[in-house]
């Protein structure tokens, strides 16, 4: 995998941090997305406090982790197009299921 020259937020802290604003799924949920479904991750830059939500289609299920492609155009990561990203149920704040 490249350098990403950013990390990945972890949505359960924040989630901890600020339980009457920030939403996110059961982990019963995150735990258990399928091929092709859309996740949310929040990435934040190594080099500034800018942070960017940014959807991945999930592309590979991993021993307890996901591996996702960016679906989006990052307006304040430097991100390639169609990266592929290693993430944990534990960043996902948000999913979109896949059409069956």
């Amino acid at each position: 995998m490249p350098d990403l020259m950013c990390d990945l937020q972890d949505g359960e802290e924040t989630a901890a941090e600020h339980p009457d604003t920030f939403w996110m799924p059961p982990a019963v949920e995150r735990w258990n997305c399928t091929l092709g479904d859309l996740v949310q991750i929040i990435f934040r830059n190594r080099h500034n406090a800018r942070s960017e939500r940014m959807w991945l289609e999930i592309v590979e299920i991993l021993d307890r982790r996901y591996r996702g492609r960016l679906r989006n155009l990052p307006l304040f990561i430097e991100l390639d197009p169609d990266v592929e990203v290693e993430f944990g149920p534990e960043h996902v704040i948000d999913i979109r299921k896949a059409e069956k």
